[in-house]
């Protein structure tokens, strides 16, 4: 994942890494940090704002697709199993913009097609690899370094 997001790449395959690390964190107890969070709004919003055509009249295809498969497939999914800590306010009410682009509300496409989702994607997932990497525990062969060191000290 890190090595997409440095790359400038945003796509659903970090819906899936996002997904999966929400799981194995909530089976361990560990809790959902908020830079995960709306890192996962952000990747779902660019993943689907960047079909959005530019023309307030219609919605291409490719936008009612990405509604479908991400907002209406993969996060109902979680929002109903109620079981992920990923689902919050702020993924709620991009929802419901979401949904009114999808039927043509104007007023919703020129807010979506104003923000920026590829940039604060990029940014939402830097911060929560940051803050990852920095609660993480120091590699196996680090700690037994550290161990044998103490040893010969």
């Amino acid at each position: 994942m890190r090595t997409e997001v440095y790359a400038g790449d945003v796509s659903e395959k970090i819906l899936d890494a996002l997904e999966k690390i929400g799981c194995i964190d909530s089976n361990q107890g560990l809790p959902i940090p908020d830079s995960m969070r709306e890192a996962y709004c952000a990747v779902a919003l660019e993943c689907t704002v960047k079909y959005l055509p530019g023309d307030t009249d219609t919605c291409g295809d490719k936008y009612l697709d990405a509604v479908d498969r991400i907002w209406r497939g993969r996060i109902q999914d979680l929002e109903r199993s109620k079981a992920s800590d990923l689902v919050f306010d702020q993924l709620r009410n991009r929802r419901v913009q979401v949904e009114a682009a999808a039927t043509g509300d104007e007023d919703a496409v020129r807010c979506l097609s104003a923000i920026n989702t590829r940039g604060y994607a990029i940014v939402s997932l830097r911060r929560y690899l940051r803050e990852a990497s920095g609660s993480m525990k120091p590699p196996v062969l680090e700690q037994a370094c550290l161990k044998l060191g103490r040893y010969f000290t």
